[in-house]
């Protein structure tokens, strides 16, 4: 996801969206979180 997000805040194949950059920066820590807490979890 946050390839997604590179590729909005540098405008590559895609209009630059600092905005939508940033909403994809965002899921991507969110998801991170997530498996950090599984793996915890599991453990």
């Amino acid at each position: 996801m946050s390839s997604i997000a590179n590729l909005y805040a540098n405008g590559l194949g895609v209009t630059k969206d600092y905005q939508q950059a940033e909403q994809w920066y965002q899921k991507a820590f969110n998801a991170s979180q997530k498996e950090v807490a599984l793996l915890k979890q599991n453990s």
